[in-house]
C-alpha cells in the first residue's frame, strides 16, 4: 500500500475510537480499506468491560460502519474468560467482572468472516481521583479544566472522556395543538415539549502527562472551550468528566492519532500506521487492526455551569438553531398547511386566528433532546 494511502486509512478510524472523533476526509482512499478499528477499556472501578467494533471507511464514505455478530471475549493470565454482550451499533458490554489487579488481560475478537483478533495482555493502572473540574471565561469562550495529582508519582499518563448535557427551550411555547379537525389546548404532558436537555460526548482525543515533571501533577488541563455564543450556556450546563490512566505507549498512540486528525498532513509527517496499537490479527497475522485496548481504575467528576454565573461579551448572540423561526397570523377559516398554532391571535378581547409556526420551532425534541429530565440535574437557582 502506498504511504498516502495508508495515512488517509488511519485517519478515517477516528470517526469510530472513543465514539469522539470526527473523521478527516482529505481525499479518496485507494484500495482495500476494511480494516477492523477497536476501541476496548477495562474498567476495574466499574468492574466492566466496554468495546466498541467497526470498520474503516473510504474518505469519500459518510456512514459508520459497525461491526456486528462478532464473538467478543476478555481473559486474564489465569485462563478466565468472561464473554461480552453484544448491544447496538458495534458496541460489547461485560459487567459485574470479578476483577484482579494484580493479573493482565487480554481481549479476544472473533469476526463474523472468521478472522481471529486479540490483544497484548494488558494490567490495570490506577487513576488517582480527580481533584477537581473547574472552569473560567477565556477570549474564546467558557474553558473546561481538570486537576489531578497521584502522590505516589507513578500514574504520569492520563486519559479523559466527557459527557455534556445542557438544557435549552424551544422558541415559542405552543399551548394549542391540532386535534383531528379542531384546535385544543395542550394537556401538562405535551407542555412540556417547550423543553428540553440534550447530550453528547466528547469530541477530541483528550491525554496529558507529568513525565517531563518532578511530581506527578496535572494542572488545569483544558478539556473544552465552549464558544460564549453556544446554546449550550444560554440556560445550563453539566458536564460529566472521567479520568483514566494509560502507559507511555498509548499515550503516544493517542498523541500521534490526535496531532493527525487536526493537522492537515502530508505524505512526509510520522505516518499514523506506526501507532496501530496493541491488537493484532492471528488467523492473518499481515491483515492491519487498528485500535487499542487498555485497563485502569476510573474516576468521574460533574459540574454544572449556569448561564448567568457566566460574564458574556457584550452583545453576545446565542446560535440557538431556531434562528430561522418566526410566526404567522393565520384567520379563523385559514388552513394550517405545515404549520402548528402557537397561541390564539386577538383582537382586543376577541380571538381571530392563530398565531403559528412551523413544528420545529415549539417541540424542542426535533433538535434531538429530550423532554425527560436527568435523574443528576440541578434546576436553575
Amino acid at each position: 500500500m502506498r504511504r498516502v494511502t495508508v495515512f488517509r486509512v488511519c485517519i478515517t478510524v477516528m470517526v469510530f475510537l472513543a465514539s469522539c472523533i470526527d473523521p478527516y476526509r482529505p481525499g479518496e482512499v485507494v484500495g482495500n480499506v476494511n480494516y477492523l478499528v477497536v476501541d476496548g477499556f477495562l474498567n476495574a472501578t466499574e468492574n466492566t468491560c466496554l468495546v466498541k467494533l467497526s470498520r474503516t471507511i473510504p474518505l469519500t464514505g459518510t456512514e459508520q460502519v459497525f461491526e456486528k455478530n462478532a464473538t467478543v471475549s476478555l481473559e486474564d493470565d489465569h485462563a478466565q474468560r468472561y464473554n461480552l454482550t453484544e448491544l447496538a451499533n458495534g458496541e460489547y458490554k461485560a459487567s459485574g467482572i470479578p476483577i484482579d489487579n494484580t493479573r493482565t488481560y487480554q481481549l479476544k475478537i472473533v469476526t463474523l468472516d472468521g478472522e481471529e483478533y486479540q490483544s497484548e495482555f494488558v494490567p490495570i493502572l490506577y487513576a488517582p481521583p480527580i481533584d477537581s473540574i473547574s472552569w473560567n471565561e477565556t477570549k474564546d469562550g467558557v474553558g473546561v479544566y481538570a486537576t489531578t495529582h497521584n502522590p505516589a508519582n507513578n500514574t504520569r499518563y492520563y486519559y479523559w472522556k466527557f459527557t455534556e448535557t445542557w438544557q435549552y427551550r424551544a422558541q415559542y411555547r405552543s399551548i394549542l395543538k391540532i386535534a383531528g379537525d379542531t384546535v385544543d389546548l395542550r394537556d401538562y404532558e405535551e407542555l412540556k415539549i417547550y423543553e428540553c436537555w440534550n447530550t453528547a460526548g466528547s469530541n477530541e482525543i483528550l491525554v496529558g502527562s507529568s513525565d517531563k515533571l518532578n511530581e506527578d501533577i496535572i494542572s488545569q488541563f483544558n478539556l473544552t472551550t465552549i464558544p460564549f455564543t453556544s446554546a449550550k450556556l444560554h440556560l445550563k450546563y453539566s458536564v460529566l468528566v472521567e479520568q483514566r490512566a494509560i502507559d507511555s505507549r498509548a499515550y503516544d498512540y493517542w498523541q500521534l492519532l490526535k496531532k493527525n486528525t487536526e493537522e492537515m498532513g502530508t505524505i512526509f509527517d510520522p505516518l499514523p500506521s506506526a501507532a496501530v496499537g496493541n491488537m493484532r490479527c492471528v488467523t492473518s497475522p499481515g491483515k492491519i487492526v487498528l485500535g487499542y485496548f487498555n485497563a485502569s481504575t476510573a474516576s468521574q467528576q460533574r459540574i454544572f455551569i449556569e448561564g448567568g454565573d457566566v460574564e458574556f461579551p457584550l452583545r453576545n448572540v446565542f446560535v440557538t438553531g431556531y434562528e430561522e423561526c418566526s410566526e404567522r397570523i393565520l384567520l379563523f377559516g385559514d388552513g394550517f398547511g405545515n404549520l402548528v398554532p402557537i397561541v390564539f391571535e386577538m383582537q382586543g378581547m376577541q380571538p381571530i386566528g392563530y398565531r403559528a409556526t412551523t413544528p420545529y420551532c415549539i417541540d424542542c425534541r426535533l433538535q434531538g433532546g429530550t423532554t425527560v429530565k436527568p435523574d443528576f440535574w440541578e434546576d436553575l437557582n
